[in-house]
């Protein structure tokens, strides 16, 4: 008796559970940039180089990663490399939605970069 409350509250606790929280566009946008700019300032403190793997549903940094937005991805996994310097080379990163492109681009010197869709 004992076990079958326990495994109906495991149960229910499993079923009813919060939903995780959606990624919107723009948080992405902004954790991405954030990412980014932390990932140059590491490069530069440390003097070491340091890579963004951006794969098909996540980006992953030296010491995080962040999911896209829902339904977004990449086509062609890419790895952006940062020199110690903090230079980075000029590239874009193109996430795809429902037909819709959304470019990371980066532009060249001082590592400044831009969204566009």
């Amino acid at each position: 008796m004992v076990l079958a409350v326990a495994s109906l509250i495991v149960g229910m606790a499993v079923f009813f559970r919060p939903a995780k929280p959606k990624l919107s566009v723009y948080d992405f946008e902004r954790s991405l940039g954030s990412s980014f700019e932390h990932s140059r300032a590491q490069a530069q403190t440390e003097g070491t180089s340091k890579e963004l793997r951006f794969e098909k549903h996540m980006l992953f940094t030296s010491d995080s990663q962040l999911t896209y937005p829902q339904d977004y991805h990449l086509k062609e996994e890419r790895t952006i490399k940062i020199q110690a310097s903090g230079f980075v080379s000029p590239q874009s990163i193109v996430f795809y939605h429902s037909g819709k492109a959304l470019r990371f681009i980066i532009q060249f010197g001082g590592g400044h970069y831009h969204f566009q869709e």
